[in-house]
C-alpha cells in the first residue's frame, strides 16, 4: 500500500461516509450533491485535489486532515456551492443576512414567516435565527453545520427532517444545531 492510499483510504468503504451523501439527499434533495459526493467516496484523493482551492480557503491541507472531516466540510462546500448554505459571518449585517437567505434555495419554506419577524439590526447571526426558529413553531428551522469554524454554515430544513440529519450528524460525532 503505497503512501497516497495510507493518506486517503484507497479502496475506503463506501458505506463509511455514506451518512453524509444522506445528509446531502435529506437537506437537498434532487440536487446532485448526494452522488457528487457518494463518487468521492470511492476516489477521495481524485475529489480533495479537484476541490483543493475550497481546502485552502479553510486554510486547511490534504492529508493532514482525516477524510471523514474533508467530506464533512465538503458536503457543506458542495451545499453551498449550489445555493442551500449560506456560510454567515458572526458579526454580519442584518442586510447582509436577509439578502443571503433570500437566496438560498431553500428559502420558500420559511419567506412568509421571515418577512413577518421584526429583527433587530443590533442582533447577530444567532439571535437572528433564533427569532426566526421561534416564529416558525417546528414547521422549519434555521440550522447550523458544526464544521469548527468562526463562520456559521447555516441550512433551511424542515422540521420533520432535522432530527434525521440531527441522528446521521451525531452517530458519526458531527452536529448540526438548531439555532
Amino acid at each position: 500500500m503505497g503512501l497516497f492510499d495510507k493518506l486517503f483510504g484507497k479502496g475506503a468503504k463506501k458505506s463509511g461516509y455514506s451518512y453524509i451523501a444522506e445528509i446531502a439527499e435529506l437537506t437537498a434533495p434532487g440536487s446532485g450533491i448526494s452522488e457528487v459526493l457518494s463518487g468521492a467516496f470511492a476516489e477521495p484523493y481524485e475529489y480533495f485535489i479537484k476541490v483543493e482551492y475550497r481546502f485552502d480557503a479553510r486554510g486547511l491541507v490534504i492529508g493532514m486532515v482525516d477524510n471523514e472531516t474533508m467530506f464533512w466540510i465538503s458536503l457543506v462546500d458542495e451545499l453551498a456551492a449550489k445555493d442551500y448554505v449560506f456560510e454567515a459571518e458572526r458579526g454580519c449585517k442584518l442586510e447582509k443576512f436577509n439578502t443571503a437567505l433570500k437566496r438560498m434555495k431553500s428559502y420558500d419554506m420559511i419567506k412568509d414567516t421571515v418577512s413577518a419577524v421584526d429583527l433587530n439590526e443590533n442582533g447577530d447571526v444567532g439571535k437572528w435565527c433564533g427569532d426566526i426558529n421561534r416564529a416558525l413553531e417546528g414547521k422549519a428551522f434555521l440550522c447550523c453545520f458544526d464544521i469548527d469554524s468562526d463562520s456559521v454554515p447555516l441550512v433551511i430544513v424542515s422540521g420533520d427532517i432535522l432530527p434525521q440529519i440531527q441522528k446521521l450528524a451525531a452517530d458519526h460525532d458531527h452536529r448540526i444545531d438548531k439555532l
